[in-house]
């Protein structure tokens, strides 16, 4: 098989994308907690990252419910090329 370059770095982005999603949000629970805390200074440090982790769960789920993770890949889908001649090879123009 041939020394696939492009494939190669798409790979990459996309597993480096994969370890950024379980890296940066408790890192950005944790900075949102440290932007907060001096606002609210009765609430311990560690329950202000519990409470940004919670509200990142939140909105996951009702990003889930609103399915908009489906749309996003609908949207993907028709704007790449190669996905759409496989998918409607009549239409296509080659």
């Amino acid at each position: 098989m041939k020394f696939n370059w492009k494939r190669k770095i798409a790979v990459l982005k996309y597993t480096l994308q994969r370890g950024y999603a379980w890296c940066h949000l408790p890192v950005l629970a944790v900075i949102g907690a440290g932007v907060l805390k001096p606002y609210f200074p009765g609430i311990h440090f560690w329950q202000l990252v519990l409470i940004a982790l919670t509200v990142f769960i939140i909105v996951g789920f009702i990003d889930k419910k609103l399915k908009l993770l489906h749309e996003e890949q609908s949207y993907a889908t028709e704007q790449n090329p190669i996905m759409m001649r496989g998918l409607f090879p009549k239409n296509s123009k080659e």
